[in-house]
């Protein structure tokens, strides 16, 4: 197991080692952003301690809970054992039961009879409710692929209650990619639901600027039942009053917004949106008074990719410009799954910086926020990156759909 630790300085010649181009496209620096200048050094380990056959599409924390919650692909959620940073030794290997694991067995909640898998379908989006004792997922229903929001009641020891299953809603897909997945409490203590522009490619359907479509879009519910609805809409949704728009949306204009996260000190929402011709993006909202985030923002999907006029056929009026985007790191592919900016962690010169990763360049990165024009810095490889994490206590792991997860460490 390799250990990186790198300055910015030295940010060249590592690219050119691993023969990726890490510059930025652009930056998105207009919009105040009320965090602390450091040192442009980062120090920093991804430190697996597991290793498997398991496909992870995300990873989260449980309210409460030690442990954390893994999601496999194929429809499965496992309850995991982690190490944190006090278990590295001076040689970054880990010590105790939490080293390198090949086998995971601690299943609990198994729907693979009822989740479809292939392609970029599956069990893709998992949040737990404040109280942790509820718990809401995003999967592909295996008999037509429309993606199935549903809740759990969820035991003291973690173990998820088949028999309480209830349906919130169910969004129609038109094909097998860009069904995105990413479930989220957010700041005001609604559910937050990601869905992509359901094609297989350049939105074809021009669903993600339509507000008649979910698709291409953040939801936004209260996930509570009612005696006449399994869920119901907030009132200050945006697009509650317009006619023919469907209420839950919250924002639009993405194409296939794997992942989103809400900046755990301001409540500003970034969201790692994929890219289709050229360029992977991350756009910003900021909150207000730690909330709203994102209200009725247009990200500009399918009329630009970045700043550039894509298709150039739909209106889309005030658009927001991503906060910055950069080209595909390989010729072929690009796909930026998931960032959060990290706040109070045990990896403190990472505090104020926003770290992501690339599913098809197999690099997780970290960007300082008051200098987004500046070169990011590589934490560390990891093929097939799917998801960042920071729990309460503030260590940080990053996941992997090619079976890993990994503990990021003071260098």
């Amino acid at each position: 197991m390799s250990r990186i630790a790198i300055a910015v300085a030295a940010l060249a010649a590592l690219t050119v080692s691993c023969g990726v181009d890490s510059q930025p496209g652009a930056i998105r620096s207009d919009a105040p952003l009320a965090y602390t200048t450091r040192p442009r050094v980062v120090e920093a380990d991804l430190i697996p301690f597991v290793v498997s056959d398991i496909r992870f599409t995300t990873t989260v924390e449980r309210p409460g809970d030690p442990d954390l919650y893994g999601v496999d692909q194929d429809g499965r959620v496992l309850r995991i054992e982690r190490p944190t940073v006090d278990d590295v030794r001076l040689d970054g290997t880990l010590t105790g039961p939490v080293g390198d694991r090949s086998t995971l067995d601690d299943v609990v909640l198994d729907i693979i009879e009822l989740t479809e898998s292939a392609g970029e379908e599956g069990l893709v989006g998992l949040a737990f409710d404040p109280s942790g004792r509820l718990a809401y997922i995003h999967h592909s229903r295996i008999a037509d692929g429309h993606s199935v929001v549903a809740e759990y009641q969820v035991g003291a020891d973690g173990v998820f209650d088949p028999a309480t299953r209830r349906e919130l809603f169910v969004v129609e897909q038109y094909s097998p990619n860009h069904n995105a997945g990413q479930l989220l409490f957010g700041p005001d203590g609604y559910l937050y639901a990601a869905f992509g522009d359901g094609s297989i490619a350049a939105d074809q359907y021009k669903t993600a600027l339509d507000l008649g479509s979910p698709l291409g879009k953040i939801l936004r519910v209260d996930p509570t039942a009612t005696a006449d609805a399994p869920y119901t809409v907030p009132a200050d949704n945006p697009f509650v009053d317009t006619p023919g728009a469907d209420p839950r949306i919250w924002s639009l204009g993405l194409r296939n917004p794997f992942s989103f996260s809400f900046d755990q000190l301001t409540g500003d929402m970034w969201v790692a949106d994929v890219g289709q011709a050229r360029f992977e993006e991350v756009n910003f909202s900021i909150a207000t008074n730690g909330v709203d985030a994102g209200r009725g923002v247009d990200y500009g999907w399918s009329q630009y990719e970045a700043l550039t006029p894509y298709r150039g056929d739909q209106e889309t009026d005030n658009h927001q410009p991503p906060r910055f985007f950069y080209e595909h790191p390989n010729p072929e592919c690009g796909a930026v799954a998931d960032g959060l900016v990290v706040r109070d962690s045990r990896v403190p010169l990472l505090d104020g910086w926003y770290t992501y990763g690339d599913w098809c360049a197999g690099l997780v990165w970290a960007r300082d926020t008051l200098q987004l024009d500046a070169e990011p810095v590589v934490l560390g490889t990891m093929p097939g990156f799917t998801q960042m994490l920071q729990m309460a206590d503030g260590n940080v792991y990053a996941s992997s759909q090619l079976g890993s997860i990994a503990l990021v460490a003071p260098g």
